[in-house]
């Protein structure tokens, strides 16, 4: 068998662009034209070898040695043409009219130059007389197309740029016969048969067929076949597209309300499920977590059996209903933009996402799959979208990502991609109503054309922070360069995490990170009302380089810089440089839980305080929770929100418990506000430290430092981190205190106990409301919330039977 690649033609309509390099060899993607043919053909040992006839306009680039050098283990054979050629069957009929006197007959497929296949186009060939089409519902005419004879894959018709069909033939024919081939380009040569002004291969074909010789149709899916033949081609090629699936090109969520609620049924689960419910606890979350936080004793198993039911029951209902989930519009611009690689990416399980890909037809266009089981992180984490792309093999400088909700498009924002397109309904979150993006509500007559010229400024930004890091540090230090690393190393709707590879003057390298609050969402602006990224610079600026490494470990800070006029960057030594890890379960490490404790303790009692003016002035601009104003307005504001949307998950005494502490809250804010005071570092949760050799604890994120009692740092990383249990609760708070009274010896252990109750209901209240009562589209773990809230009842339960006792 053969393979011939005819590169007769001079590529006129890219030299009237301006491009005078050889079609062939345009680079596409980093690589020229010819070498996308090349890579994707699965040469098979049946292949003698391949054969290409060219231009002698390819002299000049070294064009046998460049195919021989890529292509070491394939046998070529060239031909240079000594004249322009007349279109595809003139260059055919020349270059087998170089084989006749060395070559026995044998099958030959000709494939032209400027397309490309992802699936093997040489085992579906087979040797026999076959032509490969591909599905085109354009109404503007751009191939050769085909009808055949009903019934039959037999090819009784073929025309030139004629729309006779949907049927459009995609530039490979394959022939069981080169010698038939030659004999059949001879004739319509000697004929003048032509067409358009040109000998076409389609034109051959429709030759033999008048002959009565069978010519066979094979159809590859779209998502198979790619065009480069003209520079439009190359610039949809060169844009793919990523997509998310439910909101963005599907509505199912009326759908699995009604599975949801049919399993609730099944397993006398005690909710209605409804609407509301879905959109609060079910949308966009993992089966097994949100069943555990609804029914904490549920098994494994059950799980499993759920999940597989939820999916079985989808399919089902869809085969039944014949729902039509498609938005608007989308299988016509998926037609419009064929010629693109296109993927999905979706926190949907693989099954229930293959099957509406098969159901809908999106199949035919989409190349790959991004489902739930493919990541280990999920949106909005960016690793979903960077796996779509890794596997794709894209430039994100040139993709275009379309996403409706704000987890997805956090996800989307950090891949560092060339576009995002934003699908707007009437329940699209503020958020993504605000998010500076071109938007559309569907498909509808949507041209992808509209958003080209819109600036990408993501790479110049990197630069640009690059300099200002590199001007920070080289105050102090011998810096030669910085670059940005392109890892992510952390992604949340409060801050970015960043890492930077500084190049010092002696060629040794360091990673540094770069921790940068975020701003224009609702999250973030909580945060800076809270005075959230203000307290972790001041903490960086002014408080950390005076505590001493053997009261507690803390990332070494080289400074600030000022990234734009809303966004500020810390500068911090890269933990990962250490053999270590992050967010150690302590439930499961008794020893590392006290570990963490005992250096927690050794900050209270080190910067312990009877009165205000027994603080140190880098200190006095560190507030107390009374005079964080914001709190008690958040908690007044959203109280009954919270209630409102969680009463369904609480039981009466619970509803008790949370308004007795929200009544109270002014009370224990005051308690805990009033002297003596301790410097704390307000979110203490295993999520913020770092375990060097899994077991010195690093602490991070000290954006909630407080003058507090310092039992409330404790309060918090029990109930935030340690799943109640009374055992442990006793040893760690009697731990704590042991180690705090060497030095307060004035401080009794009941004042110390009801220090402890009475926290419960400041700061993890607070969370409670606030994460509650936010929308769970912009949470980075959105069961956070229901998790964070039973095991802080969990505790206020103890706390309360306790005063009762």
């Amino acid at each position: 068998m053969i393979v011939l690649i005819p590169l007769g033609g001079t590529g006129e309509r890219f030299k009237n662009k301006g491009i005078n390099v050889p079609k062939s060899l345009i680079r596409v993607d980093n690589k020229p034209i010819i070498f996308h043919l090349i890579d994707n053909l699965h040469i098979h040992n049946n292949i003698e070898y391949v054969y290409i006839p060219y231009n002698k306009e390819y002299v000049e680039y070294d064009f046998e040695n460049m195919i021989h050098k890529q292509y070491p283990f394939i046998q070529f054979k060239f031909l240079q043409l000594s004249e322009n050629t007349r279109g595809a069957a003139d260059t055919i009929r020349i270059a087998l009219d170089n084989l006749k006197k060395d070559t026995i007959d044998c099958p030959i497929l000709c494939v032209d130059s400027d397309n490309f296949y992802t699936t093997d186009i040489i085992k579906l060939w087979k040797g026999e007389n076959k032509l490969f089409a591909f599905n085109d519902k354009l109404d503007v005419p751009r191939y050769s197309y085909i009808t055949t004879i009903e019934g039959t894959t037999l090819v009784d018709n073929i025309i030139e740029k004629t729309k006779i069909s949907d049927s459009a033939c995609c530039g490979a024919y394959g022939f069981s016969s080169w010698k038939q081939l030659l004999q059949y380009a001879n004739y319509i040569i000697e004929h003048n048969i032509m067409q358009k002004n040109e000998y076409y291969t389609s034109t051959i074909i429709q030759s033999m067929i008048n002959d009565n010789i069978n010519i066979n149709c094979e159809v590859i899916q779209n998502k198979h076949y790619y065009s480069l033949g003209t520079p439009e081609q190359i610039e949809e090629y060169e844009h793919p597209f990523l997509f998310d699936l439910d909101g963005t090109l599907v509505n199912t969520d009326h759908i699995y309300t009604s599975v949801w609620k049919h399993i609730f049924n099944k397993y006398d689960f005690a909710f209605d499920i409804n609407a509301h419910f879905f959109n609060n606890f079910i949308k966009g979350k993992n089966d097994g977590l949100f069943l555990q936080y609804l029914f904490p004793n549920i098994d494994k198993m059950l799980i499993d059996e759920i999940s597989i039911l939820k999916d079985n029951l989808f399919i089902e209902y869809l085969k039944n209903n014949k729902a039509r989930i498609l938005l608007p519009g989308v299988c016509d611009f998926f037609e419009k933009n064929k010629n693109k690689k296109m993927g999905i990416v979706t926190s949907c399980n693989n099954k229930s996402a293959e099957y509406i890909l098969e159901n809908t037809g999106m199949n035919e266009y989409i190349s790959i799959l991004i489902a739930a089981g493919d990541c280990i992180k999920h949106k909005p984490d960016p690793e979903p979208y960077l796996n779509a792309i890794s596997t794709l093999g894209l430039n994100p400088n040139k993709t275009i990502i379309f996403e409706d909700s704000y987890s997805g498009y956090t996800s989307a924002l950090n891949a560092d991609v060339y576009k995002i397109i934003i699908i707007q309904n009437e329940e699209s979150c503020i958020d993504i109503q605000n998010a500076n993006e071109y938007k559309i509500s569907d498909y509808t007559d949507f041209n992808i054309n509209q958003i080209n010229g819109l600036s990408n400024t993501k790479e110049q930004g990197n630069l640009s922070i690059c300099e200002k890091i590199k001007t920070k540090l080289i105050n102090t230090l011998p810096i030669l360069d910085v670059v940005y690393n392109d890892i992510q190393l952390k992604t949340g709707y409060i801050c970015d995490i960043q890492s930077y590879k500084v190049t010092f003057n002696d060629n040794s390298t360091e990673n540094v990170v770069l921790k940068i609050n975020n701003c224009n969402n609702n999250l973030s602006k909580t945060a800076e009302k809270m005075n959230l990224y203000n307290n972790e610079i001041n903490f960086y600026t002014n408080i950390s380089h005076h505590i001493d490494n053997n009261i507690l470990h803390i990332p070494k800070s080289y400074g600030t810089i000022n990234i734009d006029k809303e966004r500020n960057g810390i500068i911090l030594e890269n933990l990962l440089k250490h053999e270590g890890e992050f967010n150690i379960d302590l439930n499961n490490n008794i020893p590392t839980l006290l570990e963490v404790v005992s250096h927690v303790a050794n900050l209270h009692k080190k910067y312990y305080f009877k009165s205000k003016g027994d603080v140190p002035l880098n200190m006095l601009n560190v507030n107390t929770m009374e005079q964080v104003l914001f709190f008690k307005e958040l908690l007044k504001e959203r109280y009954p929100t919270f209630i409102q949307k969680n009463k369904i998950l609480l039981k009466e005494n619970e509803i008790d418990i949370l308004n007795h502490y929200f009544e109270k809250y002014d009370e224990n804010s005051k308690q805990t506000s009033t002297y003596p005071l301790s410097f704390c570092h307000g979110d203490m949760k295993t999520a913020n430290i770092f375990y060097k050799q899994s077991k010195i604890p690093y602490f991070l994120d000290w954006q909630y430092i407080q003058l507090n009692k310092g039992v409330s740092d404790i309060c918090f990383l029990l109930v935030e981190s340690v799943k109640f249990d009374k055992i442990k609760v006793d040893l760690v708070l009697k731990y704590y205190y042991c180690i705090v009274n060497n030095n307060i010896k004035d401080y009794t252990y009941d004042e110390f106990m009801n220090d402890f109750k009475v926290c419960l209901g400041v700061f993890p209240l607070i969370v409670c409301v606030w994460f509650n009562s936010e929308d769970s589209d912009k949470l980075i773990d959105n069961v956070f919330p229901i998790k964070f809230m039973k095991n802080m009842l969990e505790y206020m339960k103890w706390a309360s039977s306790d005063e009762k006792n």
